[in-house]
C-alpha cells in the first residue's frame, strides 16, 4: 500500500501544479494559526477587558491598519513586483525602498502628530498610545517589504512564518 502512495506522490510531483500546492499548504497552515489565535484572542480579550478596553485596542489596530498604508505612501508595496522587473539593481532597490518607506513614515508620523495631535483624543483613545503607533506600523511596514521579496522568489514558507509571529506578537 505505502509502494502505490509513495508512486503516486512521485506523479503528483511531475506535475507543475504540484509546487503551487506546497505553496498553498504553507499559507493555509500560516492563516490557519493566525484566524485560530483570532478566536483565542477573542476569548481572552472579552474575559480580560472590559467592553471599552476592547474597543480601545479594536480602534487602535484599526487606526494601524490605515496608517501602514498612508504614511509610507505605499512605497513599500512595489518590492515584489520590482523583483520581476529582473533587473541588476534589485538589492539597491529593495534598500532604498526601505529607507524611503522608513523616511516617509517617520516624516508623516511626525506630520501627522504635529497638525493632528489630538487625532487620539478626538477617537476617544488614550493619548499614550499614540506612541505605540510607530512600532506597530513599522513591524509592518517591513514585515511587507520582506514579505514581498520572499513572495517573489517562491519561498512560501519564511512570509507564512513571519504572518504566524506578527499575528502573536501583534497578540
Amino acid at each position: 500500500m505505502s509502494n502505490i502512495l509513495n508512486n503516486a506522490i512521485k506523479r503528483l510531483r511531475e506535475y507543475d501544479f504540484f509546487e503551487t500546492l506546497k505553496h498553498t499548504s504553507n499559507y493555509f497552515g500560516g492563516q490557519l494559526l493566525v484566524q485560530f489565535l483570532g478566536l483565542f484572542s477573542l476569548i481572552v480579550y472579552t474575559h480580560f477587558l472590559t467592553p471599552e478596553e476592547f474597543g480601545i485596542v479594536e480602534v487602535f489596530f484599526n487606526l494601524g491598519k490605515i496608517f501602514i498604508v498612508l504614511l509610507p505612501f505605499g512605497l513599500h508595496t512595489a518590492v515584489s513586483r520590482y523583483y520581476f522587473e529582473e533587473k541588476n539593481d534589485y538589492k539597491e532597490f529593495l534598500g532604498t525602498t526601505l529607507l524611503l518607506s522608513i523616511g516617509f513614515f517617520t516624516i508623516n508620523f511626525t506630520l501627522l502628530y504635529l497638525l493632528f495631535g489630538d487625532l487620539f483624543t478626538w477617537l476617544n483613545l488614550p493619548s499614550h498610545l499614540y506612541i505605540l503607533l510607530a512600532p506597530f506600523v513599522l513591524s509592518h511596514l517591513i514585515f511587507t517589504i520582506f514579505n514581498g521579496l520572499f513572495v517573489a522568489r517562491n519561498e512560501s514558507l519564511t512570509p507564512a512564518k513571519g504572518m504566524v509571529i506578527m499575528a502573536y506578537g501583534r497578540f
